[in-house]
């Protein structure tokens, strides 16, 4: 399994990607971390994602990606993920969640290309949307989507109330939605 990440080189990300590759490198994940060139309007950085799994399943076809926001970091290996055969994500408040994409060998291009012909149609979209609309679609069957628990997309303010005992596989702080707290937190703001 193949840990992937990106930032564009501004704000914290830089220093945020570094922490979430040494944390996965910690646990034994072969890691990607990609910067890529700052980008002009909010619509291109919104699709680096794709960009991203694009140039990195091109590179490296036969493995198992684990698509990781940049504001996150990995407390543990992720052993329910290891060898699992379809696409899995956060789901939340009948919502599937953007910050963390399992997308196994084989699948990649397919979700790709969803992502992308949906985003032609739906061009103010953002791309939690445009992945619920493809993850809804009858492109995809149900058992091939798999709703990731709560340990690997944690959310410490979000989470720990209703999961007090629960033991985080992957930490999402969210900094673009005030995560800023955890960050202060862990040293790294």
């Amino acid at each position: 399994m193949r840990l992937v990440t990106w930032h564009d080189g501004r704000g914290l990300y830089p220093k945020l990607a570094e922490g979430l590759a040494r944390s996965a490198e910690a646990v034994g994940l072969e890691t990607d971390c990609i910067r890529w060139v700052e980008q002009e309007t909010v619509d291109a950085a919104q699709r680096l994602r794709l960009k991203t799994i694009r140039r990195v399943s091109g590179e490296h076809p036969d493995d198992d990606l684990l698509v990781v926001d940049a504001d996150c970091v990995i407390h543990s290996f992720p052993k329910m993920l290891d060898g699992w055969k379809s696409l899995a994500f956060p789901y939340w408040a009948d919502k599937w969640f953007s910050g963390v994409w399992y997308l196994p060998r084989g699948m990649h291009r397919g979700l790709v290309e969803g992502m992308e012909e949906t985003w032609e149609k739906m061009p103010l979209a953002v791309e939690r949307d445009v992945l619920n609309e493809v993850l809804g679609s009858p492109r995809l069957r149900p058992e091939a989507v798999l709703m990731l628990p709560v340990e690997y997309a944690w959310v410490e303010p979000m989470h720990r109330k209703t999961n007090p005992a629960a033991q985080p596989v992957i930490e999402h702080f969210m900094v673009n939605m005030g995560g800023r707290l955890t960050l202060r937190r862990l040293g790294l703001a």
